[in-house]
């Protein structure tokens, strides 16, 4: 790709404009990768028609680009809302928010109610309630009365109605939560269960698909039950693995045009470097733009003309954070395979494959053997060990 003679696609006006732009201008470009579109497309059909799913997972390492996603799929919701003449002017194209991560290792709903709350422009969160009949109360004009005060914030139940209610009214065609694995904090066997519920109910309540998008740490709440799997559907953001050709060429790629689109007076070869890019990235493209961007503002800040393999040092994750990151990443890539043994075990036991003969013997055999037809047991003895018997006892009496 280097050798090839192909024009600058940044501006190149932007060379006589102040670091802070050429820094913004980098920093609002993105590349429309195959990993990443192949995500976006996933979670548009789902939101185009979910059959019957409330709940979207977006799983993924951490550093591969899932806050790009997420602003991705708003930014084209929002345009399909200009087209739509049935949008109202009170309907939001989308709610997007993050999962907060709590302060006490515990999530908390009424955080993630006023937060949600604040951002539908509803009226203020300390004041949507009406303590004299415990219902929610959303003031659409001017307060004509002395507002609650702020220690008497809603509890729980009332900011979740009140929450459901705004999302019936302004009508968001999805709920993107990112970092959504802070939802997870803290909870266990059936306090994970119910926290899933928790949002999967308040998805079919307020009829808005919820999109969770966080790291392989989100994976706890799959298949959870029955019924939460059946309403959920789950998407895999993935890496470019180098053991890939095709992925090793797509990082490749991205690489070059990131390079193509430093706004630099001289165009550093980045592609010389690829496996060094790679190893501190471990392949995720968010984290080799934010590279990309913490170097570039060293660059404008120093006056240098190129980006240097010095500069890219000095900036590069650590080693223990990238197999810190290799680490995880593995564990959740291996935890989504779906192996041909246990598909085999699945058909096994819905009917559709007949059991092993080792098995089937087994089994026949427990059913021929019933418990009165089970063998005595025979105890050996020693040689000239007597038989167990009564002796004769004799009358002392008769002596």
């Amino acid at each position: 790709m280097s050798e090839q003679a192909q024009p600058t696609p940044f501006p190149r006006h932007l060379l006589h404009q102040s670091p802070q732009l050429r820094l913004d201008y980098f920093k609002a470009y993105t590349v429309a990768h195959p990993a990443l579109k192949q995500a976006d497309q996933a979670v548009w059909d789902a939101l185009r028609e979910p059959a019957g799913a409330s709940l979207v997972f977006v799983f993924g390492p951490t550093g591969v680009g899932k806050t790009t996603l997420l602003a991705q799929i708003e930014k084209r919701l929002i345009d399909l809302s200009f087209c739509d003449e049935r949008q109202g002017k009170k309907d939001l194209p989308a709610l997007r928010l993050d999962a907060v991560s709590p302060a006490l290792n515990l999530f908390k709903w009424s955080d993630y109610y006023q937060r949600a709350l604040m951002l539908l422009r509803e009226a203020r969160v300390e004041y949507t309630v009406d303590y004299s009949h415990r219902l929610p109360l959303i003031h659409q004009g001017a307060i004509e009365q002395e507002p609650l005060p702020l220690k008497r914030m809603a509890d729980t139940a009332a900011l979740r109605l009140a929450f459901e209610q705004a999302l019936k009214r302004r009508r968001p065609h999805a709920v993107l939560i990112d970092e959504a694995e802070h939802i997870a904090k803290a909870a266990r066997g059936s306090k994970l269960l119910d926290q899933l519920d928790h949002l999967k109910s308040l998805a079919i309540m307020s009829k808005t698909v919820h999109v969770l998008v966080g790291t392989y740490d989100l994976m706890v709440f799959r298949n959870l039950s029955a019924q939460l799997s059946r309403r959920s559907i789950d998407i895999h953001f993935s890496r470019y693995c180098a053991t890939d050709e095709a992925e090793t060429r797509a990082f490749k790629s991205v690489l070059w045009s990131f390079q193509k689109n430093l706004p630099l007076e001289e165009e550093p070869d980045l592609l010389q470097y690829w496996k060094y890019c790679y190893e501190r990235t471990i392949g995720c493209v968010g984290a080799l733009k934010d590279w990309l961007t913490r170097a570039l503002a060293q660059a404008l800040e120093r006056g240098e003309k190129t980006i240097s393999r010095v500069l890219l040092e000095q900036h590069a994750l650590s080693v223990d954070r990238c197999n810190q990151m290799v680490t995880e990443a593995v564990a959740g890539e291996s935890a989504l395979k779906e192996d041909d043994h246990a598909a085999y075990r699945l058909r096994v036991r819905l009917g559709l494959e007949a059991r092993p003969a080792s098995q089937q013997e087994g089994v026949s055999h427990k059913k021929e053997v019933s418990s009165d037809q089970v063998p005595r047991e025979h105890h050996s003895r020693r040689v000239g060990q007597r038989k167990p018997h009564r002796d004769p006892v004799k009358d002392e009496s008769a002596s």
